[in-house]
């Protein structure tokens, strides 16, 4: 190893000559360059620049409305700048954690297009003409977006380890089940509350402390099997200096 790499101070992200380390590089010397499938990386920087040509559309509406929308327009901002991380994924950046940085630019698009939609009196943009303007497409579309992000999020640590995809088909197996027992539940409220077809009020009762506990344990089943699956792939990467790291699921 040459000295003056030695020497280099942990996460400073220079190259021994004194330059930046490349997004390909990493940041720090022996840290964890995580491997990310090139299709993910384009439509990664495709979205973020549909989501960021969704921001200049809403300031364009924003500013020829009657009135101001000031909490709205804080959170086009904060769209803008995952956005813009998101680019930068699809540039190559981030590789030291690829899923978690996909994570963070799906949550942040989600949760910023809900709360500017709920921050409009009715979802309506009352223009400058006395006409308005519906925002529920816009929302929709952004959350499909982030959805479509957070699915590459997703895939990128599942990919890691084949491993993980066992775990992922447990949690399905126990979700579904989930799923009807609260689908199951949301209509024996309304079928306990008008007498149960005349059934004696304890057997409706005691089907549903039996429905609760089953539906408590495949929940955690479920959480547990969807945690050991992303658990898998969060081991595995390549340093700097070329070796490569285990798995943390082939040590165990």
């Amino acid at each position: 190893m040459d000295a003056n790499a030695a020497n280099l101070p942990q996460g400073t992200g220079e190259t021994p000559q004194g330059g930046l380390a490349s997004p390909s590089e990493g940041n720090a010397a022996g840290s964890r360059l995580f491997p990310v499938a090139k299709p993910i990386q384009l439509a990664t920087l495709a979205i973020s620049l549909v989501a960021g040509l969704s921001v200049v559309g809403m300031c364009i509406l924003a500013m020829r409305a009657n009135q101001p929308y000031y909490l709205l327009m804080g959170m086009e901002l904060c769209i803008g700048l995952a956005a813009a991380l998101g680019v930068l994924f699809g540039r190559g950046f981030f590789r030291e954690g690829p899923g978690m940085s996909l994570a963070c630019v799906s949550g942040t698009i989600f949760v910023a297009s809900v709360l500017g939609y709920l921050s409009v009196p009715n979802g309506q943009m009352t223009m400058s003409g006395g006409s308005t303007m519906g925002l529920k497409p816009f929302v929709m579309g952004r959350v499909m977006l982030a959805v479509l992000v957070g699915v590459a999020a997703a895939w990128v640590v599942l990919s890691r380890n084949p491993r993980s995809w066992s775990y992922v088909a447990r949690a399905v197996l126990t979700g579904v089940p989930l799923g009807v027992i609260g689908f199951v539940a949301l209509k024996g409220r309304t079928w306990l509350s008008s007498g149960g077809a005349g059934m004696p009020a304890w057997v409706g009762w005691i089907g549903a402390i039996v429905l609760a506990c089953v539906g408590l344990a495949l929940f955690c089943a479920c959480v547990h099997c969807t945690i050991r699956a992303f658990e898998m792939g969060r081991g595995r990467g390549e340093r700097r200096d070329g070796e490569t790291e285990r798995r943390s699921g082939e040590e165990r």
